[in-house]
Parts: C-alpha cells; structure tokens; sequence
C-alpha cells in the first residue's frame, strides 16, 4: 500500500517537472509559431478540465455512495 502510493507520488511529481520544462522549452522557443503555442494550452487545459471534471463527479459521488462502509 506504501509503495503504491509513492509510486503514484513520483508519477505525478515526474509528470508535473515535464510538463513545466515542455511548458517553459514551447512558450520560450521563437521558432514555434503562435498557432502551436494555442493548440498546445488548448489541449492542456482540456486535459485538465476533463481530469477535474471527473475528480469532482467522483468527490460528489463519494458522499452518497451506499457502499462506502463496506468491509473487503
């Protein structure tokens, strides 16, 4: 259960540094065009919307869940 969790830590932490070098490499680079740098924030922020969305659907959900107390 420990080791899951770190591993889903790193996962995260790696993803998050990438994507922030990628971020900073795009938007800093004067070859890539304007078009590219808006398709690219476009597809994050839908990524993230849609990652949000479902966190919310599942927080809301986990207080009416019926099943909650049972035991494994």
């Amino acid at each position: 259960m420990v080791i899951s969790k770190v591993g889903w830590a790193a996962l995260i932490a790696g993803v998050l540094i990438l994507t922030a070098y990628g971020a900073n490499a795009v938007l800093t680079d004067p070859e890539v065009t304007h078009w590219e740098k808006w398709g690219l924030g476009l597809l994050w922020g839908g990524i993230l919307s849609l990652l949000a969305g479902v966190a919310w659907e599942r927080y809301k959900e986990s207080g009416i869940d019926p099943y909650k107390d049972v035991q494994r």
